[in-house]
């Protein structure tokens, strides 16, 4: 992820997206000119522009570049998909216990310009740097490694919200574009900025992640219509729903907030969403409606949940230190959890870790996300925080998925580097998903 990147990471690949190509080559460099212009024409026939074609274009071809003297001749299987919003580029091969540490935010690039430095990691490290996104997955002796890029998506102008409203406010049986542009619009000119998430800037942005799956939306318009509020929802699994407002204008506020809320839990109640829980809820969320937990610290955070359909229990990889918070959360919520001890630190193995950045500069805000487990990883989660405060970032979060070991093993080490637990997303993961902010 680049020092200077997007304000919000692009969508992610659909499990049924059907593959622009799909290659399978020899680790070789001579592949890489020929994979990057197949790429460089689909991107451009797919509205990614001048620019964002070439970055994504100088990805790919690095990409390889750096494999090639890894792997030695090993197949390496290269695949373009659509997202709502964009493209992926996939490259998944053998893992030869690969070092993809330069992936890394807070890789110096000095390492590379020095007289008596290995050059080879500068490829990975402008790749990573260029696109507005990349995965990484180790599993079962194999690795992927996935590059995101969107098209440009225009910023909305702010709109003054309606004075007043004509007849009783309801629900639009279709959100479509034009209402959340709108929507959008007058959420920007109502609200400060701290209150929305950077999607909401780019309207269109919105409407295409709807139209591919990932979101949902509920618009409240009045007899003339007129748009009295706004409520958005990610679905990241099956089972979860993150919401984010209500927005809501003029002097029925009330009214639409409590239309929008129980439209959502209406109309997720008849998807297989177990749980729904706040990723923003405004002041004018209809709390009644939600059960609210307060996590404990210097400032208690609420946790606005709905359990919408019961789910079956899971079980939870969790961190000696957050166990009686999360035992008591868990208890209060009605949630079914067996709690096993996270693996020690001790037993990361050998190698560098990778840490996933996500940025909102806008509002000053970056997520960390654990992708690679090494045993360098308190070292990286410390150079990380140092980095983002270094540049200006108020706000160090951090998404632990509790299902896995080595994540849980990693919540235990943001812990001892001064975060602090500050929400949960049941189901939001493959398993719970614990959100951690940095207080040090």
């Amino acid at each position: 992820m680049s020092p200077l990147p997007p304000e919000s990471a692009p969508a992610r690949v659909s499990p049924n997206a059907t593959p622009l190509f799909t290659l399978q080559f020899p680790a070789d460099a001579l592949f890489a000119a020929p994979l990057a212009g197949l790429v460089g024409e689909l991107a451009t026939r797919h509205g990614l522009g001048e620019t964002r074609t070439g970055q994504l274009v100088l990805a790919a071809e690095e990409v390889v570049a750096y494999l090639a003297p890894l792997l030695a001749g090993l197949p390496i299987n290269a695949s373009l998909t659509t997202t709502a919003t964009g493209l992926a580029l996939h490259f998944a091969f053998p893992d030869q216990r690969t070092d993809l540490h330069h992936f890394n935010l807070t890789t110096d690039r000095a390492e590379y310009l020095a007289a008596d430095g290995d050059s080879s990691g500068l490829g990975l490290y402008l790749a990573a740097r260029v696109v507005d996104d990349f995965g990484l997955e180790l599993a079962s002796g194999h690795a992927t490694i996935t590059l995101r890029h969107d098209r440009p998506f225009p910023t909305v102008v702010p709109l003054a919200p309606p004075a007043a409203f004509s007849g009783a406010l309801t629900l639009a049986p279709l959100a479509t574009a034009d209402l959340i542009d709108t929507a959008c619009a007058q959420i920007i000119a109502a609200y400060p900025p701290e209150d929305y998430e950077a999607v909401v800037t780019t309207p269109a942005r919105l409407a295409a992640l709807i139209a591919g799956g990932s979101h949902d939306a509920l618009v409240a318009t009045d007899a003339a219509g007129r748009v009295g509020g706004l409520l958005y929802w990610t679905v990241p699994s099956a089972r979860s729903a993150l919401f984010f407002g209500p927005y809501v204008f003029g002097g029925r506020g009330s009214e639409a907030a409590q239309l929008l809320c129980e439209g959502l839990l209406a109309r997720l109640g008849k998807t297989s969403v177990q749980s729904v829980f706040a990723g923003y809820a405004t002041a004018q969320t209809p709390t009644a409606l939600f059960e609210r937990i307060l996590f404990p610290g210097p400032q208690p955070r609420p946790l606005l949940f709905r359990q919408i359909h019961e789910e079956a229990g899971a079980v939870v990889r969790c961190p000696p230190a957050f166990r009686e918070m999360l035992l008591r959360i868990y208890n209060d919520l009605f949630l079914i959890r067996d709690l096993v001890p996270a693996p020690s630190p001790e037993s990361l193995p050998p190698g560098r870790s990778v840490l996933g950045a996500d940025f909102d500069r806008a509002r000053s805000r970056a997520t960390l996300r654990p992708l690679v487990a090494g045993a360098d990883l308190a070292a990286n989660i410390a150079a990380h925080v140092a980095f983002l405060h270094r540049e200006g970032i108020r706000h160090v979060r951090a998404r632990c998925d509790l299902h896995h070991g080595w994540h849980a093993a990693a919540a235990g080490l943001f812990g001892a580097a001064g975060f602090v637990p500050v929400g949960l997303e049941p189901g939001a993961g493959l398993g719970d998903i614990l959100i951690l902010e940095h207080h040090g």
